[in-house]
C-alpha cells in the first residue's frame, strides 16, 4: 500500500511538471510532414552507398601495413626466444664458476659487515696511527718517527767501522766523522790516505788540510799502522798542526785496536815534530777521556758532537757538569741545555746511572736526542759501557728507550761514505 501511494504521488508530480513546460505546435499538413521525412530518408540512405564503397578502398593498405606487423612480431619473438634460452645455458655454465667467488664475497661482506664492538680494536689502532690529539701528541709522534741519532749505536755484521778527526776550521778542535763499511770493502789504508775525498769540507764546516799528503799503511794484525808525513810539512804548521795531527791519531785509532803509530818522511824513519822532537813511533793510549759538545758553524751547516779533550784525573761527574757550558766564540754550543737537571750521578762498575730532577721535562726533539748522544759518548771515553737514565718523563726519544740500560755507542757522527 505504502509503495502504491508513493508511486502514484511520483507519477502527478510528474505531469505537474511537463504540464509546466512550453507549448510547441507544427502548422505543417501531414502531407508536407510526410514528404518532408520521406526526403531526409532517401537523403540518408544515398551518403550511406557513397562512403561504404570508399571504405572498402581505404582499408587494403591498412590490412597489409598490420600484416606486416605481425609477421614481424612472429619473427622477432622467435629470435628473442633462441637468444634467451642462450644465454640461460651460458649463466648457468658460468654458474659454477662464479659460486666460489660468490661465497668469497659473502664472507667478505660479512666481516664489513661485523658488528662495530669486534671492530673497534682495529679501528682505534688506525684512527691512532691517522689522527692525533690537538694537545700536541701529534707533533711527538712525528718528532719520533724522524728524530735522527748521531750515533751509530751497533755494528752491523760483517761490517767495520771506523772514523776521522778532522780540525775545525778554527784549527781548535777536531771533528769525528765516522763511517761503517762492509769487511770486504775495507780497503783502511785508501780511506785514511785519501780523507780530503771522502768529506765535504765546505758543507760540513770542516778543515782536513792537516791530512793532505800523509799516507796510511795499517797490520792490523799487528796493530800497528805507519803514518808517512811530507818533507817540511809539520814546519809549515806549527805546534798547533802537530797537536791536532797527533790529537787526532790518537782518535782515529784507538777503535782500530792500533796500539803503536810508526812514523816516516817520505819512506824514511822517523818524523821531525817541533814540539815533540824526532819521533819515530807513539803509543796510542788506552784512554782518552773527553767531554761530548756540540759543534756548528752556521744554521747552513750540520751539528756535530765532538770531543773536547778532559784532564785526565777528571771525574764522570766533573765532565757532566762541564757539558752544560759552551764556547760561543769557536762554535761551541752546551750539549745538556740548562734546563735540564741531573739530580744524581752513580757508578758502579760498568754502569753509569743518571737521575735527573723529578720536576725535568725532556721533549722528543733534536736537542734531546743530541744530549743523550754526548752523555753516552762521555760516558763510553770514561770506561763505561752502558748508561741507565732515571726519572726520565717519557718512555721514547729517537732510538733510545729510557727504561732500559743503554750500550754506549760504537762511533759517533755516522755518515754515508762515498768517494769524490
Amino acid at each position: 500500500m505504502k509503495r502504491n501511494d508513493r508511486h502514484q504521488q511520483q507519477e502527478k508530480e510528474l505531469q505537474s511538471l511537463l504540464e509546466q513546460m512550453p507549448k510547441i505546435q507544427d502548422h505543417q499538413s501531414p502531407d508536407a510532414l510526410y514528404e518532408n521525412i520521406q526526403a531526409k530518408l532517401e537523403e540518408k540512405d544515398m551518403h550511406k552507398e557513397s562512403h561504404r564503397g570508399k571504405q572498402k578502398w581505404y582499408y587494403l593498405p591498412v590490412v597489409a601495413s598490420a600484416a606486416v606487423v605481425i609477421l614481424v612480431v612472429i619473427v622477432s619473438a622467435a629470435y628473442l626466444n633462441n637468444q634467451n634460452m642462450y644465454n640461460q645455458n651460458m649463466n648457468q655454465a658460468d654458474d659454477s664458476e662464479q659460486g666460489s667467488v660468490a661465497n668469497e664475497n659473502q664472507y667478505d661482506m660479512s666481516i664489513e659487515q661485523a658488528p662495530e664492538e669486534e671492530m673497534s680494536d682495529v679501528e682505534s689502532a688506525e684512527s691512532h696511527n691517522e689522527t692525533f690529539d690537538s694537545e700536541g701528541s701529534k707533533d711527538e709522534m712525528m718528532a719520533d718517527q724522524v728524530l735522527q741519532s748521531k750515533a751509530l749505536q751497533s755494528v752491523p755484521k760483517n761490517h767495520i767501522p771506523f772514523s776521522f778527526m778532522i780540525p775545525d776550521r778554527n784549527k781548535q778542535y777536531s771533528v769525528p766523522i765516522s763511517f761503517s763499511v762492509p769487511q770486504e770493502q775495507a780497503d783502511l789504508n785508501e780511506y785514511y790516505s785519501n780523507i780530503s775525498q771522502f768529506v765535504e769540507a765546505e758543507e760540513w764546516g770542516v778543515d782536513p788540510s792537516i791530512f793532505q799528503g800523509i799516507t796510511f799503511d795499517f797490520n792490523l794484525d799487528e796493530h800497528t799502522v805507519s803514518v808517512d808525513i811530507p818533507q817540511g810539512f809539520l814546519q809549515k804548521g806549527g805546534s798547533t798542526v802537530e797537536r791536532l795531527l797527533v790529537n787526532s791519531l790518537y782518535h782515529m785509532m784507538q777503535p782500530l785496536n792500533v796500539e803503536t803509530i810508526f812514523f816516516t818522511t817520505d819512506g824514511n824513519q822517523g818524523a821531525d815534530f817541533a814540539h815533540y822532537g824526532t819521533l819515530t813511533e807513539l803509543e796510542v793510549p788506552s784512554q782518552i777521556k773527553n767531554i761530548y759538545k756540540l759543534y756548528q758553524v752556521s744554521d747552513e751547516h750540520p751539528v756535530w758532537i765532538i770531543p773536547i779533550p778532559a784532564n785526565s784525573d777528571s771525574s764522570i761527574e766533573e765532565a757532566i757538569n762541564a757539558m752544560y757550558e759552551g764556547n760561543e766564540n769557536f762554535s761551541i754550543r752546551a750539549s745538556i741545555p740548562e734546563n735540564i737537571t741531573i739530580e744524581n750521578i752513580e757508578e758502579s762498575k760498568d754502569l753509569l746511572t743518571i737521575t735527573f730532577s723529578k720536576s725535568v721535562n725532556l721533549t722528543p726533539t733534536e736537542p734531546t736526542v743530541y744530549m743523550i748522544d754526548a752523555i753516552l759518548m762521555t760516558a763510553k771515553s770514561f770506561g763505561y759501557e752502558e748508561v741507565h737514565f732515571r726519572n726520565a718523563n717519557i718512555d721514547q726519544i729517537g732510538p733510545y728507550n729510557l727504561e732500559e740500560i743503554i750500550q754506549v755507542p760504537a762511533a759517533i757522527n755516522v755518515m754515508p761514505i762515498s768517494y769524490r
